[in-house]
């Protein structure tokens, strides 16, 4: 999958419907050769502990941070201001 490849917008909680588990995750991760792979996960706390399942040391920078910092943080790096 090019990393370039836009996603469509979706708006699920991880544990409601239709929202992916960790043990998928894990298997698209395998599927698409990035269970190895150095992660950066830009997410909420659910999503990260999701994803720390599959890539244990993944970094996750806004972690913590409350809704709206985590979009001003996202925002600066979008911008190259970081």
């Amino acid at each position: 999958m090019p990393l370039a490849r836009i996603l469509a917008p979706y708006d699920v909680r991880l544990g409601g419907p239709g929202s992916i588990t960790a043990g998928e995750l894990r298997e698209q991760a395998r599927r698409l050769g990035f269970a190895r792979a150095d992660a950066t996960v830009l997410a909420g706390r659910s999503y990260v502990q999701a994803c720390r399942a599959v890539w244990p040391l993944a970094d996750a920078p806004p972690l913590g941070l409350g809704i709206g910092y985590q979009r001003q943080f996202l925002a600066v790096i979008r911008d190259g201001r970081a």
